[in-house]
């Protein structure tokens, strides 16, 4: 008689779970977002036998990449799949290129800090959340009794206009 409540317990343990809603993100949270973009730098070099000297780099290219850490007041409106953010971003190239010789010069983007604000579109499921176009992996932490995520972590891999691919890890946390 055991064995048989036994198969029977783990029978309905086996049975798939309806899926559970996944949480809300609604209202007001504090985001922070790190961005690492990987660059390639080009380098063509001269055999200089044609000038009489060795091997020189006669040409430099540097595609863009960048370094963006972000800091928003965001308010979520699940409603409307919206959410309207303002603060601050530090961005820049990741590698700056001094040049000199011929051509005294600096590649790159300094690091600089500016504002940020802006309205975007969202929407999350269980696994991912969408924030404008691009969508990342998602885990969810402190889920109130209404549904409402209190905290949120995201990451994934996106690519840029310029090609370069980026490394994206974010949190939100409530207000």
């Amino acid at each position: 008689m055991n064995f048989l409540r036994l198969a029977a317990a783990v029978s309905a343990a086996l049975v798939p779970l309806a899926a559970a809603a996944a949480p809300t993100i609604s209202g007001d949270y504090i985001v922070i977002e790190h961005r690492l973009c990987q660059s390639a730098g080009t380098y063509h070099l001269d055999d200089g036998s044609a000038h009489g000297i060795g091997d020189y780099v006669d040409g430099v290219g540097l595609s863009s990449a960048n370094s963006k850490h972000i800091m928003l007041q965001a308010k979520f409106s699940s409603a409307k799949g919206k959410v309207t953010f303002a603060g601050f971003q530090d961005a820049g190239d990741t590698m700056l290129y001094q040049l000199s010789g011929i051509t005294n010069t600096t590649l790159g983007i300094p690091l600089a800090e500016a504002p940020s604000s802006g309205t975007d579109t969202y929407s999350n499921t269980g696994t991912t959340i969408t924030l404008g176009t691009d969508t990342y992996n998602i885990f969810y932490g402190q889920v109130d009794k209404k549904g409402v995520a209190h905290v949120f972590a995201y990451q994934g891999m996106i690519v840029t206009n310029g090609g370069a691919p980026c490394s994206v890890q974010g949190q939100g946390t409530m207000q």
